[in-house]
């Protein structure tokens, strides 16, 4: 067991990455000061352990890691494996303040072990997008946001990279599309091998990758019925499978749901949804690459906003359907006070200006309800209204602000302060 102990100790303390996301680690910190047990789900393209590594500055023998992927002999099987590995590093190196876990779902009676160390007293971080432990922090890390990452590249990436390959760390720096590709593909089999196949143990694994690539090029609200019989017309799958299916890609954050606000009724309609891809790359793998720029775009927005904190839906104003509602807020407990920042996101299709026109007539006519909260002295709420075009010049456009309609294009909007 010894070695085992070495092989995870080594692999923590050499885990880095270049590229994280700032925000995100501010809040592993405070979770991790505040609470003795906190579970930590990723994208599948972040290197997960290099934000333990970067968000404890304790000495490394204070830190009990064990990833079950580094297990190659299938030493921990079960919760007593589990406890004896830990006394035997602390027969090493003393007791552990920290306690690590990383791709353990497999273990049986993991949680039962989880739950016995946290009430003794250890600080224990469970870093599996599998395990879910009641009434404590869950916290989701992305990889930088596109102004972070933009401004770390300077010129050695461009928008049009990010359509297709984002956020594909570790090749950002390759030049050769096709050599960026095969690594994509080769990464998107070990995906779906390692964090879907094996772990819900799936058997029919063309039914599995069917139904992703049909997602990956879906760009429409649909239902769970209406989203059966569609793919139900090239392939034989019943609609209890494509739920399944589904609520595994969920859980698993390959991909996101996002419901629709009727501004009409003023709620969130739960009988049809969008899916997007957590990492767009994924979504253009599993389509040859070929995801409509629309498509993508939308895609990609969707990601930056959520990067950025902000709770998305999309939205419909009687019959103006828009891309986003997106949402965010920020509490200031000494004053009392509620910072809310509201956006109305909508891509636009317009080829001419007249067309533009009626776009930003709709999105102009979508109305504003202010929140009311009886709980918070100071409310101070913003609401910005965006549409994004492909290419300013190309539109003749004097004008960028129409009331409150600001038109950017993607980038801009993507560098946004």
């Amino acid at each position: 067991m010894q070695e085992l102990i070495e092989i995870n100790l080594n692999y923590l303390k050499n885990s880095e990455s270049f590229f994280y996301n700032s925000n995100i680690s501010k809040k592993i910190k405070s979770a991790i000061n505040k609470e003795n047990l906190i579970t930590i789900n990723w994208l599948y393209t972040i290197n997960k352990t290099s934000y333990i590594n970067l968000n404890i500055n304790n000495s490394i023998n204070n830190i009990f890691y064990f990833n079950k992927n580094l297990d190659f002999k299938n030493i921990i099987k079960c919760k007593s494996d589990l406890t004896e590995l830990i006394k035997e590093f602390s027969l090493k190196y003393n007791k552990a303040e920290y306690i690590i876990l990383e791709n353990i779902s497999k273990i049986k009676e993991i949680k039962q072990f989880i739950s016995k160390f946290y009430k003794a007293w250890y600080k224990i971080i469970i870093i599996d997008n599998n395990i879910k432990i009641p009434s404590k922090p869950e916290i989701e890390i992305y990889s930088a946001d596109y102004k972070t990452l933009k401004n770390k590249l300077e010129n050695n990436y461009n928008i049009n990279n990010s359509l297709i390959f984002w956020s594909a760390e570790e090749i950002v720096l390759v030049n050769n599309k096709k050599i960026k590709i095969n690594i994509l593909n080769s990464q998107k089999d070990e995906i779906l091998l390692r964090d879907l196949i094996e772990i819900y143990s799936i058997k029919n694994t063309f039914l599995l990758n069917h139904t992703i690539t049909f997602l990956s090029l879906l760009n429409n609200s649909t239902t769970l019925r209406e989203l059966h019989r569609n793919i139900s017309e090239n392939i034989k799958i019943s609609l209890v499978t494509l739920i399944e299916y589904i609520d595994f890609l969920l859980n698993s954050k390959l991909i996101k749901r996002v419901y629709s606000y009727d501004f009409k009724k003023k709620k969130t309609i739960k009988t049809k949804a969008k899916y997007f891809f957590s990492d767009l790359w994924i979504r253009n793998s599993f389509n040859y690459f070929s995801t409509a720029k629309s498509t993508a775009t939308e895609n990609l927005i969707f990601n930056e906003l959520e990067k950025n904190w902000f709770k998305v839906k999309s939205a419909t104003n009687w019959k103006f359907d828009f891309n986003f509602y997106a949402n965010k807020k920020d509490f200031n407990k000494l004053k009392n006070t509620k910072k809310i920042e509201k956006l109305y996101i909508h891509i636009s299709k317009a080829e001419d200006k007249q067309e533009l026109k009626k776009e930003i007539n709709k999105l102009n006519k979508v109305p504003y309800f202010p929140t009311l909260s009886k709980s918070w002295e100071n409310i101070d709420e913003t609401i910005s209204r965006y549409l994004i075009v492909d290419s300013i010049s190309d539109l003749g456009i004097k004008k960028l602000q129409y009331e409150e309609v600001k038109i950017v294009e993607l980038e801009e909007f993507l560098m946004r302060k």
